[in-house]
């Protein structure tokens, strides 16, 4: 995730955090990228 500029903590609870002035386009392409990096 981190090479696709997605931080991630990774402490037992997964907590995503975004910015105000993150878009709906850009919260999509994480939603992605977060799928892809599960179905691994």
């Amino acid at each position: 995730m981190k090479a696709r500029n997605v931080l991630i903590n990774a402490s037992p609870i997964v907590r995503l955090v975004t910015h105000l002035d993150v878009s709906r386009a850009q919260l999509a392409e994480v939603a992605a990228h977060w799928r892809a990096f599960l179905a691994r």
